[in-house]
């Protein structure tokens, strides 16, 4: 093979036997991809498959299940190659297979050539002579004939590959393609070392083809997607059969992915897309005008610039109010939505003093920088008891899966492939028994697909310099259908193991949030406050990287003493376990990734309720008489008790050393309330705590005085931003269009948590009435229409009403 410049060997009845190790197949070109004689076969020798290839051909094996083989006793290897649509099946059916067997291997390889975008090469020692291979008109009782004709196959070999002791000549080794370009120049060969059989020489080309991907899928219009069609040809699958011939939970869903993203490619068409922009900027106009004319004098120049940007403005006015006037809701939010999101996109980094600009080394760094935030795992803590678990059944069934993709969300979000939200739940009818029949294996196997393990990471700044990766955050994109599962997972977990939460936890759980937690925080700051001469302290705990530092056994070991049964623990396990991230920065997306080692990914729907678990138990250790509210990893204790704060501090710090999380002391921060407070310290170790007058706590500038008054000016400030941002990006006249964005982009920011700091006096009213007044004396202008300071009352209620 080394002389003859072979890449692929593909060789049947290699008398392989699973005693053989495959370190003697291997060399150092050419691995080996087996598909041995099975031992329930009648025989115990001879039969099997294999294919030695070079180790630059990318190839996959797929596994099959082993309970199809003794319905026929044929050997069967399929290999994919992951860089084209190419799968190769090599067959050995031994020359005493029966009619029956034969029908039952058809079937089966039928089954492994549902995807219409793939190529297929199905080959091998088929040992049927009595059929003319080499003549059209040829009688075929065996049913191969009719499949490989159902997928556009041709038998592509024409001359006698074995001749008989008799002197016939027979075709049993056969080659059939869908795709001239996937097997080509077929030539029958000289006999390989011993074989009675000759051999069969051909080429191939596995070269991506440009047209059997869609490399964009922002291209792809979902919306205009022919559900009808998509459904009735996932409906028209009898999944249950084809699954059956899988071994492997991940060989299913890869079968199972593959149908359904080449469906979705069948289906939807491209989007137009108008790379064209109307450009406002008079400076760039004159020049683009003064360009294309010369002769032009300076007078008319100007008249003719004004005149075009005049003409612009009409055009985008036209083309705002025609999209404000649609009856498609969703369609006017994408168009807000585009106008008003800025840029997030991410083009350089400071590393060390160097400017880095090139996708690739972005990604490489924010790698590096996230991988930083694991912590390495250690044995589980003996600290804890065992309680009786619980028997939590988590419905899986057809029903449940379509119950659950009914109440998703039709969004268009980003995924590894095709699939998204919308095509799932317009899909949820056909889709649903498939999904039913692998997370049902999944929980019984209790394995995690491992092909749902890889997740796309987009770094999302938190605060402080965009050039600096330690200020982002690792969002994690994972594909939906692995998050449709966490939703069925979560729910029967959540029904019977919330109630042990701790009522002072007010994150992620139903009928809890930010403002009911700032207001129980600042109701009982007002009660303690209104005794003579009474003080308090409030402290905001900080934990550095929570969510990233949570050892994976740890959890584990916590779930199991929450009352998970031993089975959802090793589904747990298995979800954790071997995960991997990849950095997206814009349209790239990192070759390299990094392990997940430890921590809840940020982006799943599991991994807040998992993070409540791990911190229940230190809410619930600490002393009686500190005040104690958490949200995720935001913890905040306060008493008028001094020594117990500072206990409770000893507590958290001690905990924190057990059960591997890290305090972040420079951002803990101390708020001392009251005038008669002693501003006494406090210490994490050997840390001092920064003491503060104003605090930001989940989302809430919080004073010493509780006044809110640097809040209500940062607000207002704020929401004028916004107007000026709503202004500048929209030029329509329509008064009504204006006021709706109001309500929907600027007053939450006006009206987050405004139980807490309602304006006890006229001047912070009319601070917080000012946003509105400044947007409605700038639209109403806009519109042509005279204002009148009480017109805006008119669009939208004073803020005393509200």
């Amino acid at each position: 093979m080394e002389n003859k410049g072979i890449h692929l060997a593909f060789l049947t009845e290699t008398f392989l036997s699973p005693a053989i190790p495959e370190s003697i197949c291997n060399s150092i070109n050419f691995s080996c991809l087996r598909s041995d004689r099975s031992s329930s076969h009648p025989k115990t020798r001879g039969g099997g498959c294999a294919l030695l290839y070079r180790s630059f051909v990318k190839l996959v094996k797929i596994d099959l299940d082993e309970k199809n083989y003794i319905t026929h006793f044929c050997d069967i290897l399929v290999v994919d190659h992951t860089e084209s649509n190419v799968r190769f099946i090599l067959v050995y059916r031994p020359p005493d297979t029966s009619n029956i067997q034969t029908h039952n291997l058809v079937d089966q390889l039928n089954t492994l050539m549902v995807c219409p975008k793939k190529s297929y090469v199905l080959l091998g020692d088929f040992n049927l002579p009595g059929i003319q291979w080499a003549h059209h008109s040829r009688i075929d009782n065996t049913g191969l004939t009719d499949m490989t004709e159902s997928h556009n196959m041709v038998q592509l070999v024409k001359s006698a590959t074995r001749i008989s002791q008799r002197g016939t000549e027979n075709i049993l080794d056969l080659i059939f393609s869908s795709n001239p370009k996937a097997c080509f120049n077929i030539k029958v060969g000289e006999p390989l070392l011993m074989s009675d059989h000759n051999s069969v020489l051909f080429s191939t080309n596995l070269t991506k083809e440009a047209s059997s991907r869609r490399k964009v899928k922002q291209l792809m219009n979902y919306r205009k997607c022919d559900v009808d069609a998509l459904n009735s040809y996932l409906a028209s699958f009898n999944w249950a059969k084809q699954f059956s011939f899988f071994a492997t939970l991940d060989s299913k869903l890869s079968h199972f992915l593959n149908i359904f993203n080449e469906s979705i490619d069948m289906f939807t068409p491209l989007m137009k897309i108008n790379s064209r922009s109307a450009v406002l900027s008079r400076q760039y106009t004159y020049k683009l005008l003064k360009r294309r004319n010369k002769t032009l004098n300076p007078t008319k120049l100007k008249s003719k610039v004004k005149l075009r940007l005049k003409n612009i403005r009409k055009r985008i006015r036209k083309s705002e109010n025609e999209i404000i006037g649609s009856a498609n809701p969703r369609r006017l939010f994408g168009f807000v939505k585009r106008r008003l999101t800025s840029s997030s996109s991410i083009t350089k980094l400071l590393v060390n003093g160097s400017l880095i600009t090139k996708p690739s080394d972005i990604a490489d760094q924010f790698i590096k920088t996230f991988a930083e935030s694991f912590t390495i795992p250690s044995s589980p803590h003996p600290a804890l008891p065992h309680p009786k678990p619980k028997n939590i059944f988590v419905d899986v069934s057809p029903l449940s899966v379509f119950l659950a993709i009914s109440k998703l969300q039709p969004k268009i979000g980003y995924s590894t492939d095709r699939i998204n939200f919308y095509i799932i739940k317009k899909c949820a009818n056909s889709i649903s028994v498939p999904l039913s029949l692998i997370f049902t294996e999944s929980l019984s196997a209790r394995r995690f697909p491992d092909c749902w393990k890889t997740a796309t990471v987009i770094p999302l700044h938190k605060k402080g310099s965009i050039l600096d990766p330690s200020n982002f955050r690792p969002i994690s994109l994972t594909h939906p259908l692995a998050r449709l599962f966490e939703r069925l997972i979560l729910k029967p977990i959540k029904s019977e193991l919330a109630a042990q939460l701790s009522k002072k936890q007010y994150g992620f759980l139903s009928n809890r949030s930010c403002p009911l937690a700032l207001i129980d925080a600042t109701s009982q700051y007002h009660l303690t406050l209104s005794k003579p001469k009474a003080y308090m302290d409030v402290i905001l705990i900080d934990f550095r990287k929570a969510f990233d530092s949570v050892p994976h056994d740890l959890l584990l070991f916590k779930l199991m003493n929450f009352g998970l049964d031993s089975a959802l623990c090793e589904w747990f396990k298995s979800f954790l376990s071997n995960r991997e991230s990849k950095i997206k920065i814009d349209d790239y997306v990192s070759e390299n990734s990094f392990n997940n080692v430890s921590g809840v990914l940020q982006g799943t729907v599991t991994g807040p309720f998992l993070f409540l678990v791990y911190i229940n138990d230190l809410i619930q250790s600490l002393p009686s008489d500190v005040y104690s509210i958490a949200f995720a990893d935001d913890l905040k204790i306060y008493s008028e008790n001094t020594a117990s704060l500072q206990k409770t501090l000893n507590v958290i710090s001690d905990w924190c050393d057990k059960w591997k999380l890290q305090l972040a002391e420079n951002k803990t921060v101390v708020l001392h309330l009251g005038v008669c407070n002693p501003h006494t310290d406090y210490f994490i170790g050997n840390a001092k705590l920064a003491s503060a007058n104003i605090a930001r706590d989940l989302g809430l500038l919080v004073d010493c005085g509780l006044k809110f008054d640097a809040h209500i000016a940062k607000i207002v400030n704020n929401a004028k931003f916004n107007c000026r941002r709503i202004l500048n990006s929209f030029r329509s006249n329509n008064i009504k269009f204006y006021f709706k964005l109001f309500n929907s982009f600027i007053r939450p920011t006006l009206e987050y948590a405004c139980e807490l700091f309602h304006p006890s006096n006229s001047l912070s009213t009319t601070q917080l009435e000012s946003p509105l007044r400044f947007f409605s004396r700038k639209v109403f202008h806009r519109c042509n229409i005279s204002f009148q300071p009480t017109s805006s009352n008119a669009h939208l209620s004073p803020y005393e009403r509200r």
